[in-house]
């Protein structure tokens, strides 16, 4: 792997790390935390192939320190203990509050991580099959395309003349 391929390779793994979590550093770095109660819990089934899955997501609801209420829906409720009625710590942008989540480690990283999984495994692929995609050496041009190709000075008047 040549110099620029593994500079390359660290800068698509460092936007992939920022891309995937830009969410859950906004929130630890510049968040509030407040009080929020679960009003609902959206659940979706989906089918494939044999294979039936269920998520849960909950919506939840807080108000900020001018009353306005702010409703979303939160991270995937993994671990189903999140119910209907529930106070849960929120994070959230006080410079854009509807950007916000559950306080909580699944709720923060699980989207996160299954993102930067799936992402670096994708990466991986592209620059193992492409590796000398950014070292490839410029190809001379052909000497049939050069015009001064015979030698002849052409800065001089032509002799046959």
């Amino acid at each position: 792997m040549g110099n620029r391929t593994k500079k390359a390779f660290i800068i698509g793994i460092l936007f992939i790390l920022f891309a995937s979590g830009y969410k859950p550093i906004l929130l630890l770095t510049f968040g509030e935390e407040t009080d929020g109660l679960v009003i609902d819990i959206i659940k979706s089934r989906s089918s494939k192939r044999g294979f039936s899955s269920s998520v849960r997501y909950p919506i939840v609801l807080f108000n900020l320190k001018n009353h306005q209420k702010i409703i979303f829906e939160g991270g995937i409720d993994v671990d189903r203990k999140i119910h209907v009625g529930q106070n849960k710590k929120i994070l959230f942008l006080p410079v854009y509050p509807q950007l916000a989540e559950i306080n909580s480690f699944h709720c923060l990283f699980d989207g996160f991580l299954i993102k930067v999984i799936i992402s670096l495994l994708v990466w991986v692929a592209f620059m193992t099959s492409f590796n000398d995609l950014f070292d490839k050496k410029p190809v001379p041009p052909l000497a049939s395309a050069n015009p001064n190709a015979s030698g002849a000075d052409l800065t001089k008047p032509n002799e046959l003349d």
